[in-house]
């Protein structure tokens, strides 16, 4: 092969004829490793005879070998190709027209990570000749181009040993490489003005970001340097365009003002005060940056800034990069002396004018108002959008200046709103003022810490909300409605400033906007609502206007596209969940749909900016059907209909791509088998791809405690299809189960560790009595669990917690006969029982200690009455520990009774008040003893006044608190102490040495313990809950 063979090659490559096409890039695939290829593929693209299409085609190809084949250790370039490359590519670079310098210099890239500087020294030389004898312009464009990915490579250093050796790779490049730049900068500069120039200078600042990315380089460091680089982009960024009318943002004019404006930016960001700076060598020129450069950065900002009141146009984009510049300045101190004196100008003729409702605004809200809404909640505008950058520059002064640097400002507001409560009515006339008072409304929003901080400022405030904003909810501007509503969205987020101290009028118009004729006005209500919610006075004022809001958001739903829209629905069914009962069904019908929608969404299109924000937005749709749930867990028919519902939701949930939601999905179900106590066939039918979902995600925790906890309920609720069901495939649902408690038990990991101990002890206290053939196994998983080495059979055992205390509780609890023999013949028996009670220090819930004082009662009736002789001591220490439990929880409910008194007449929190008053099955009695079982459970003693009142205001924030499916088992029904009185009474009876012999190892008296608890049993009898 040669040089003119490839050449004709290349050109079969987009023949017409597929065949031609075809054995062309079969030879290329044949041939590509072979000796010469590459360097006859270079060749081609130097030979000026060759034709364009064959030099692009060359191109193409060049780039591909390279990104996938240099260095590979299985199929490589020849390394007497890769010198030939390395040796001209740039020169060859630089000769190819733009077109082609373009896949050349994306394969640079490899070249630079995998060559430079090792087996390629002399490259920066080439770099700087080249530059510094460009012919023309494309010549010049190749070489600044291929400076500039030298030079990103060294944007962000790699952490490690040899982020030393980066610096000094990046200082000798940047010594080496800017003194030419420096000569072709100034000769560029002569003409700015044109096009071709301005995309050399654009790849100049470019080259500038890079190199100043990390830190400065030391050559940057140098006054004299320095100076002439910020005279050079100072120059470029207050240069004035060809054309006054020049807006497009995509001209290379702005493109290079663009990439100044983030030099700046990150400029005055880090070394505009010298307080930041942690880089000792940094000092000295963090302090000549602040004290020589950084005023005319502003100074310079701020005529860029008042280009438009001259009649120039100045894109978003730059203007939101600016604005950001004089926010940054504004939060360090000596910056802020250097603008301090501006700030008049910068308020009334800058930040103002860009609050303002312009032209654009009013075409897009006309034309295309869904947009309008998308692009006024859109985060990426933060970036872009002139206004959000007013509103943040204006929000970050509201926040750390006095309201007397404000006071420009707010004087200008009044003049407005005074000018425009004097206009007659015409539409005509008001127009020009509305737009204005618009920017009033919004610099108030944005001024809100500020104004609602002092007396003073709230009291200003409420009188111009009463006389001058309230009457604009009926505005005949609809974008003025929308900012009303807005602003007092705005306020309610301000706790010093309490929205029932305006007269509450104003709340009947806001709800009237909710059924505005304008789309944007009625979104903007409901978004608003959000924050009006957290006061309460406010959910009570709204409390009648529930329904008609929620038939606002569900024909939302249909026209807009927005999470906002779901954020809301979250809130009011956080606030309203009793009166949205009626509304549930048809709630979580909007919900699923949301869902659907979204998910549809993200699978379609795959962007990844948006991904996130959007799976953030379908956490919330889930998060919010499991809320409505909790409001109708009392009505079956609602909760078998919703059910039906979200089926779709369900069918899906183990679809490729949405293993992010199988949490929310599984809380979901469960909260359906919790609130209905049962499994339908329907959701059987998911039972085995749960098995299949972990085999699947084996090497991933992310959710394997989500679906033990899940296989809880199924279990619970469904025990009887449990036990006796299978599924299509004939493997019984017990011995899918059997392999997945132990997965989780040989887990590592804590959580699904823990998880897999949850779930063995639910399985054995919901199916006492049908296990007997698989608690062998059961309890050879748990004790394999136990053991600190799991090769030797005689190993020592861990400690044990008080989820390890439960499961060999429930083990005892179902058969103590069994598992007592099975750890006999296993020799673990006096270890095992030792360990069990050394944990009982460990219980802290009423939950856990019921189920040892079950277990163990268990043990001592089945086992200790037959074989006591054997095991006396193991006994003794059982029933000992056994009998000091109930006599500690009896002390702690007459000390709590003893309490009871001092807690009559206290008042309690007023969130446990309204929401016991919503419970009329509850007396006060056992709203007291709820209150009790939380306070002594803390403290375990009596109480005076004041700790009560703590402790009461404490408590209802205690997870404690919270109701737990886990009491929802077998165990429910059954009183132990009941069960320990009749055990032991029992004992002494037919076995009165295990009596003794705990009654004499015990500090408790045995036999007042007995008679209180069977005192206990008949008050119980007397007076039935």
């Amino acid at each position: 092969m040669d040089r003119d063979t490839l050449e004709r090659i290349l050109q079969g490559t987009f023949s017409a004829e597929s065949d031609v096409r075809k054995y062309s890039e079969k030879f290329i695939e044949e041939h590509k490793y072979s000796n010469g290829f590459l360097s006859y593929l270079l060749q081609v693209l130097q030979e000026e005879t060759v034709s364009l299409e064959v030099k692009l085609a060359a191109a193409v190809q060049v780039k591909n070998l390279i990104k996938s084949s240099w260095k590979r250790e299985d199929l490589c370039i020849p390394l007497q190709d890769q010198q030939y490359a390395l040796e001209h590519w740039v020169y060859l670079t630089c000769q190819l027209p733009s077109k082609l310098q373009a896949p050349l210099a994306e394969a640079f890239q490899r070249l630079v990570r995998e060559e430079f500087p090792q087996r390629w020294p002399n490259l920066v030389q080439s770099l700087v000749y080249e530059i510094g004898n460009s012919q023309s312009v494309n010549q010049l464009h190749g070489a600044l181009l291929l400076c500039r990915i030298l030079l990103k490579s060294y944007e962000y250093y790699s952490t490690g040993e040899d982020q030393a050796q980066q610096e000094t790779y990046l200082n000798n490049i940047v010594s080496t490489l800017f003194p030419t730049m420096e000569q072709v900068v100034q000769k560029l500069l002569e003409n700015p003005e044109r096009e071709d120039f301005q995309e050399l200078l654009k790849l100049v600042s470019k080259i500038f970001w890079s190199a100043t990315n990390v830190t400065i380089p030391e050559y940057l460091r140098s006054i004299s340097v320095f100076s002439k680089w910020q005279h050079f982009l100072l120059h470029l960024f207050g240069l004035s365009l060809p054309n006054a009318n020049m807006d497009d943002p995509q001209l290379v004019y702005w493109k290079t003002k663009k990439w100044i404006g983030h030099i700046f930016l990150r400029f005055i960001q880090r070394y505009g005060d010298t307080a930041e700076v942690k880089d000792e060598a940094m000092v000295i020129f963090v302090s000549q940056f602040s004290e020589s450069f950084s005023l005319p950065i502003i100074e310079s900002t701020i005529r860029l800034l008042e280009w438009p009141s001259k009649g120039l146009c100045l894109v978003e984009r730059i203007a939101n990069l600016c604005i950001s510049i004089l926010e940054s300045a504004t939060t360090q101190q000596k910056l802020w002396k250097l603008l301090k004196p501006h700030m008049k100008q910068i308020l009334q003729s800058i930040i103002y004018p860009y609050l303002c409702f312009t032209d654009k605004d009013w075409e897009q809200w006309r034309q295309d108002p869904q947009e309008y809404i998308r692009d006024s909640f859109d985060l990426v505008q933060e970036y872009f959008s002139a206004r959000s950058a007013a509103c943040a520059f204006l929000n970050t002064v509201a926040c750390d200046k006095s309201f007397k640097v404000l006071e420009p400002l707010w004087n200008l507001c009044m003049e407005i709103l005074q000018q425009y409560s004097t206009l007659p009515n015409a539409y005509e006339t008001k127009e020009p003022l509305a737009r204005k008072k618009y920017g009033v409304i919004m610099a108030m929003g944005n001024m809100k810490r500020k104004l609602c901080g002092s007396s003073k400022w709230r009291q200003q405030l409420k009188e111009v909300l009463c006389n001058y904003i309230i009457l604009e909810f009926q505005s005949p501007f609809m974008f003025l409605r929308a900012a009303t509503c807005w602003l007092f969205g705005e306020l309610a987020s301000e706790d010093e400033f309490p929205l029932d101290s305006l007269s509450l009028e104003w709340l009947k118009s806001y709800v009237h906007c909710l059924t505005d004729q304008d789309v944007v006005v009625r979104v903007r209500s409901i978004v608003g609502l959000q924050r009006l919610v957290e006061q309460d006075a406010i959910v009570d004022c709204l409390r009648p206007y529930v329904g008609h809001i929620l038939q606002t958001i569900f024909q939302l739903f249909g026209q807009v596209d927005q999470s906002e829209l779901l954020d809301t629905l979250e809130c009011f069914i956080e606030k309203y969940s009793q009166d949205l009962v009626p509304y549930a069904a048809e709630i979580c019908e909007k919900l699923r749909d949301a869902f659907l929608f979204y998910v549809r969404r993200i699978e379609e299109e795959k962007n990844g900016e948006e991904e996130e924000e959007l799976s953030l937005t379908i956490i919330g749709c889930l998060n919010g059907i499991d809320s409505i749930l909790e409001t109708v867990e009392d009505e079956p028919d609602k909760l078998e209909a919703i059910s039906h519902i979200l089926f779709p939701i369900f069918q899906g949930m183990f679809h490729e791509g949405r293993e992010e939601y199988l949490d929310e999905t599984f809380m979901i179900i469960e909260s359906l088998f919790i609130y209905s106590k049962t499994v339908s066939a329907y959701f059987w039918s998911f039972y085995p791809l749960l098995f299949t979902c972990m085999e699947i995600h084996s090497g991933s925790s992310n959710f394997l405690d989500s679906i033990a906890s899940l296989l809880e309920c199924y279990v619970r609720y469904g025990t009887k299809e449990f036990l006796t069901g299978m599924s299509s495939d004939g493997i019984p649902y017990q011995n899918r189960m059997k392999s997945f408690v132990q997965f989780l038990l040989d887990k590592v990991d804590k959580i699904d560790h823990e998880a897999g101990l949850e779930l063995l002890g639910t399985l054995l206290r919901s199916c006492k009595d049908s296990l007997t053939e698989h608690l062998l196994f059961y309890l050879d998983v748990f004790i394999h669990s136990l053991r600190k080495s799991a090769s030797q059979e005689s190993a020592v055992l861990n400690n044990m917690g008080a989820l390890e205390n439960t499961v060999l509780s429930s083990f005892f609890y179902i058969d103590s006969r069994i598992v007592f023999e099975l750890l006999e013949k296993g020799r673990m028996l006096e270890q095992v029982i030792q360990k069990w009670i050394e944990s009982t220090r460990d219980l802290d819930t009423k939950r856990e200690t019921k189920i040892f004082v079950l277990g163990a009662s268990e043990l001592m009736a089945k086992v200790a009455s037959q074989r006591f002789a054997e095991y006396s001591s193991l006994f003794t220490l059982v029933g000992t520990r056994l009998v000091q439990i109930l006599s500690d929880s009896l002390l702690k409910a007459e000390q709590s009774a003893a309490s009871r008194s001092q807690l009559k007449g206290l008042p309690f929190p007023k969130a446990y008040v309204e929401e016991e008053d919503d419970k009329a099955t509850e007396s006060d009695e056992e709203v007291d003893n709820k209150v009790f079982s939380v306070i002594e459970s803390s403290r375990g003693g009596s109480l005076d006044n004041a700790s009560i009142q703590d402790l009461i205001s404490n408590s209802f924030d205690s997870e404690d608190w919270e109701d737990s499916s886990e009491d929802s088992d077998t165990l429910e029904s059954v009183d132990e102490f009941e069960y320990f009185t009749q055990v032991f009474q029992w004992l002494n009876t037919v076995q009165p040495q295990v009596w003794l012999s705990c009654a004499n190892s015990s500090t408790v008296d045995m036999q007042s313990l007995l008679q209180k608890l069977e005192q206990q049993r008949k008050v119980k009898v007397a007076n039935p809950s």
